[in-house]
């Protein structure tokens, strides 16, 4: 009998210890070097937040950990921020589900001098999205209304772009975004590499003549009938 009693306080105190883990402890434990630097940790490893830092742009995302899917591997966590911009999902260590992103582009704070002051929303959905350790496999959709928005800033009122989300087999994520107005069609496709690197290709053809000039002056190249603009730098 006192074996099993001892058994039983060992398993108490584990599960006391476990219940009561300090989310820092835990992130200085096993979060990446980048993380613990972009962010701060407060309450348990089973419910708590996370506070990005304010560069960011993102509010404090609130979390919770189910204890009986945390042990079958299943989809444990399940978050959600504030806003905005607003983040929702659930997931494990190597996957989300139900993924929403949404807000405005001056919520997530641009740094590009050319869109300062756009107005204009941004949402984004992914059903699955599994990482190992960057973008394994996943599906789903993107939408802004960015051009048809900004007609002050650009003297046109383009069209609203959408399209999939999906993974590459390089391990690339990549959104391939349409919109058409009139005889205008935007084509926009951006991929984000795990090595924090992007690659944004944008195609106009058939503009209405007053953009072009707005767009050459933009660093599209082309001639009237086809502009394209392609550019690369770091996502994060």
């Amino acid at each position: 009998m006192r074996g099993l009693a001892i058994l039983a306080a060992i398993f108490i105190a584990l599960f006391t210890l476990m219940a009561h883990f300090p989310s820092r402890w835990a992130a200085g434990l096993f979060a990446p070097d980048e993380v613990k630097s972009q962010a701060t940790f407060t309450g348990t490893i089973w419910r708590g937040s996370i506070l990005p830092n304010e560069g960011i742009g993102i509010k404090p995302i609130a979390y919770t950990v189910d204890p009986k899917q945390f042990l079958t591997g299943d989809a444990y966590i399940e978050f959600k921020s504030s806003g905005p911009p607003h983040i929702s999902g659930t997931g494990s260590h190597r996957q989300l589900n139900d993924f929403r992103l949404s807000g405005s582009l001056q919520s997530f704070k641009p740094t590009d001098p050319r869109i300062a002051g756009f107005l204009g929303d941004i949402e984004i959905e992914m059903s699955t999205f599994t990482f190992e350790p960057f973008c394994a496999s996943g599906r789903g959709t993107a939408r802004t209304d960015i051009l048809a928005r900004n007609a002050n800033y650009l003297r046109w009122s383009g069209p609203e772009l959408s399209g999939p989300i999906t993974c590459r087999e390089e391990g690339l994520l990549m959104a391939q975004l349409t919109g058409l107005k009139g005889r205008n069609r935007i084509e926009v496709t951006l991929q984000l590499s795990g090595n924090g690197t992007y690659r944004a290709d944008i195609v106009s053809t058939n503009p209405e003549a007053q953009i072009v000039p707005y767009l050459q002056s933009f660093g599209f190249s082309g001639n009237a009938q086809r502009l394209t603009l392609s550019e690369t730098g770091n996502w994060r």
